[in-house]
């Protein structure tokens, strides 16, 4: 009777420990976030990721937050790292966010060090393609890409990530430009 008390007794341990692990990681994340909302001067409000689009069309998460919160459609998703995606769909207490990895988003964008400007389209995983760059501006390898500011719904100055490959070796009057998101999309979140 004792060794059975004993044994429910350390599953119950174990899974407070493991939930105190969680609320752990949770609470730097969060941390996280709340310092972004205080650098950023930005409006912010927290969200939280409550399911993965499942359609083939459109690349997506689904928030907790919705027009009671005050969301709007074509409003920006960001998390510290950096450009998350846009509202699509807005409900009472939830909404859909495109996300920057679905092929038909598209995002204005620059380099901050030299400002060339262009449009940044997703390639695979966590890779796009700067787009429209002519083969005349400075862009190299580390620079960091950032929102351009010529948009209604994002703001200048935003991260979205750093070119990988800038090359002029392609046919045309444009650089081929490869950039990696800093957000990782497979581990959002809030």
């Amino acid at each position: 009777k004792e060794n059975m008390l004993l044994r429910e007794q350390l599953v119950e341990l174990s899974i407070r420990v493991q939930q105190q692990k969680e609320a752990v990681l949770e609470n730097q994340r969060l941390r996280k976030l709340l310092r972004f909302q205080v650098e950023s001067k930005l409006d912010v409000i927290p969200a939280k990721i409550i399911n993965r689009g499942s359609s083939t069309l459109v690349n997506s998460v689904t928030i907790n937050l919705g027009t009671n919160d005050g969301l709007k459609e074509n409003q920006a998703v960001v998390i510290s790292e950096g450009v998350v995606g846009k509202v699509i769909i807005t409900g009472e207490a939830s909404s859909v966010v495109q996300l920057l990895t679905d092929v038909n988003f598209r995002l204005s964008v620059k380099t901050r060090r030299t400002r060339a400007n262009g449009i940044l389209l997703w390639q695979y995983e966590n890779i796009c393609i700067m787009d429209n760059v002519p083969k005349t501006l400075d862009v190299q390898v580390g620079d960091t890409i950032i929102t351009s500011g010529y948009s209604d719904i994002f703001p200048e100055g935003l991260q979205v990530g750093k070119v990988t490959q800038a090359s002029n070796d392609v046919p045309g009057y444009h650089k081929q430009i490869r950039v990696e998101t800093f957000v990782n999309f497979n581990e959002l979140e809030e």
